[in-house]
């Protein structure tokens, strides 16, 4: 089983087409009324010549209704473009492949039905010898034809000369035209929708939105899979009084990546306290992820990207904390050692003086750090600065210049605490 991006053996392809276009016309034929050229009135040679159009026009619609079914057989197309698949049931043209989309506009169809109707309606007209064995000379012109593709119909108006003779009676006719009950087009319309779904959906083309398609515009949409990276759809109309169908495929990149896990390789903690390690976990499709943590009392919190835990006194020491994340098909895992204390050590601040304008708002973050602890709390007790007790923001208003003391106290989970002096530089404006 494989696929091929190029021409198929024109030979083979012809062979098979003219076959299969053949039978259908006879088929179809065969469903018809036949032509009746016997009359009795005196108006035998008018009322003979006027059964050209219906002839002409019964010939047109049984060649539509074949090349409605070949061409959307095979996407859209009379000769298969160079991006198609080959398969048992004929070959499909590529309407995706691998992010490129490759769906033929409607003017080039409506090309592609002209071009069969053009080629095969002289099969069914049978050069007209149903009228010729009757005596009348007819010599015909070139097909020209015209085919418009809507939602509700398939409609071809034929240029088409057509001269009928008999002695010293003579009468032409130029124009033909049919107008078929099709929803060729609006199986159109959900092929560049599933197109859609395929390009926003790559990895599950194969669970796209076919049953609200099928609900809002009435049709059978049908999906086999072929090979590892390709998808066959078959679309009907089952339900006007012409059938249509398009069938087309689809070749997705099912190349996945594992996700990431960004956290830093160790950290030292104290047993007995809160702790809260930061990570990040993503994924390079923006596949939803499953996030583990062993062990399992270490819970993870998806919406935070938080590990919040105590670590008992039994696990101090030197211990491994391993994260597991997965998109269903690839997983990644991370270790990270805790060194876990049973010694709670005070924070460390680092003392900088802060320069700041009278009257102007100032901030500036507190520099501090744990051994042992991953939670700080900030506080102090000067009027002159304000801090955050969660992010260590400080913030002043000075209204006079000069260097301004005040301080800062950093308390770590465990109760442990630091304090130390800053100094605001305030320059006058």
């Amino acid at each position: 089983m494989g696929y091929k991006r190029g021409q198929v053996s024109a030979f083979i392809i012809g062979g098979i087409l003219v076959l299969f276009v053949v039978g259908l016309i006879i088929y179809f034929m065969s469903q018809s009324p036949g032509l009746r050229l016997k009359a009795t009135t005196s108006t035998e040679m008018d009322h003979k010549a006027m059964q050209i159009t219906p002839y002409v026009e019964q010939c047109l619609k049984t060649t539509a209704v074949a090349g409605i079914s070949m061409v959307g057989r095979q996407g859209g197309y009379l000769f298969p473009p160079i991006d198609s698949v080959i398969t048992a049931d004929g070959t499909r043209a590529f309407y995706y492949y691998r992010g490129d989309e490759l769906v033929p506009s409607i003017p080039l169809i409506q090309h592609e039905l002209d071009l069969f109707v053009q080629t095969y309606l002289p099969y069914c007209l049978n050069d007209f010898n149903a009228f010729k064995e009757q005596g009348w000379d007819i010599t015909t012109g070139t097909i020209a034809s015209r085919a418009s593709i809507s939602p509700t119909a398939v409609s071809i108006d034929l240029d088409y000369p057509v001269t009928v003779k008999d002695k010293d009676y003579q009468k032409t006719f130029t124009t033909f035209s049919i107008s078929l009950p099709s929803k060729f087009g609006t199986l159109y319309e959900v092929s560049k929708e599933k197109v859609q779904d395929t390009k926003e959906e790559p990895l599950k083309v194969l669970m796209g939105k076919n049953l609200d398609l099928m609900g809002r515009y009435d049709v059978q949409i049908d999906s086999a899979s072929y090979g590892d990276d390709i998808v066959i759809y078959h679309i009907q109309d089952l339900l006007t009084s012409n059938p249509s169908e398009l069938a087309f495929a689809v070749k997705i990149d099912r190349s996945n990546h594992a996700p990431a896990i960004r956290a830093a390789e160790e950290y030292t903690l104290a047993a007995g306290q809160e702790q809260v390690i930061r990570i990040g976990v993503s994924d390079p499709e923006d596949d939803p992820l499953m996030v583990s943590v062993d062990p399992n009392n270490y819970q993870y919190n998806m919406y935070t990207g938080e590990i919040r835990f105590t670590p008992p006194y039994r696990d101090v020491g030197m211990r491994t904390l391993t994260i597991t994340a997965s998109d269903g098909m690839l997983e990644t895992q991370k270790e990270i050692r805790l060194l876990i204390s049973d010694q709670n050590e005070a924070p460390t601040i680092t003392v900088e003086e802060i320069p700041a304008l009278t009257e102007q708002e100032a901030h500036y973050p507190v520099k501090a750090s744990d051994y042992d602890s991953t939670i700080l709390h900030y506080s102090t007790t000067s009027d002159l600065v304000t801090v955050d007790e969660h992010t260590g923001i400080v913030t002043a208003i000075p209204h006079h210049g000069g260097k301004q003391p005040f301080d800062i106290t950093v308390t770590d989970a465990g109760g442990a605490y630091k304090t130390e002096t800053f100094t605001l530089d305030v320059t006058d404006q």
